[in-house]
């Protein structure tokens, strides 16, 4: 700023008479010393008024001041409690609908457990007999082989085997006790057993 009024001839006139005046104000008035009312006249401004009117006490002042700050104080205070207390029902509300909402809808059924039963269903030509055992066979056993063991047993085949690769087999009455023993002395045979507990040993 003091390079710009210095290097500006016409401003730097300005400022030097401003510097001279205010160096005349000085000197004439001490600036403890009270303005006279004649030098402010001459410089178009107006005496301030003293008495008990414009006098302020600023302990009054701050104490004023304070209480009239409290009751605003108090009431933002109780306005944020409502605040919260409304926000805190609008949350329980909301809870309580959806919740309400959550049990009451309808629930997809559950998908029901799929079971296999070893035994497939009767196949159309397939011989009228009953069985009243089954068998089953080590993994990779030959279906040639298969045949020829439950042939040689005397057991006769119901049917194909079930996808698990059970067999059902009818056996003559009074024959299946010992035809199940046969069949289950061969190594290639995993299971041989009756199908009811009747008379059909």
């Amino acid at each position: 700023m003091e390079l710009k009024v210095n290097s500006d001839e016409a401003m730097a006139l300005r400022a030097q008479r401003f510097r001279k005046i205010d160096a005349l104000v000085r000197d004439a008035v001490p600036l403890e010393e009270e303005v006279p009312a004649e030098l402010l006249a001459r410089l178009g401004l107006q005496a301030p008024r003293v008495g008990a009117d414009n006098v302020v006490n600023m302990a009054e002042a701050r104490a004023a001041k304070a209480a009239a700050q409290a009751p605003a104080a108090r009431g933002s205070w109780r306005g944020l409690a409502q605040g919260r207390l409304a926000a805190q029902w609008l949350l329980l509300l909301g809870l309580g609908i959806g919740g309400t909402l959550y049990f009451a809808a309808p629930r997809p059924s559950e998908p029901q457990a799929e079971y296999h039963v070893l035994g497939d269903a009767p196949q159309p030509g397939v011989s009228s007999l009953q069985p009243n055992a089954v068998a089953m066979f080590a993994p990779g056993t030959d279906q040639h082989r298969i045949r020829a063991l439950l042939a040689g047993s005397g057991a006769k085949v119901i049917g194909a085997p079930s996808a698990q690769g059970l067999w059902k087999l009818s056996t003559p009455a009074g024959q299946r006790k010992a035809i199940l023993e046969k069949l289950a002395a061969d190594p290639a045979v995993t299971m041989a057993e009756p199908l009811d507990t009747g008379d059909g040993q």
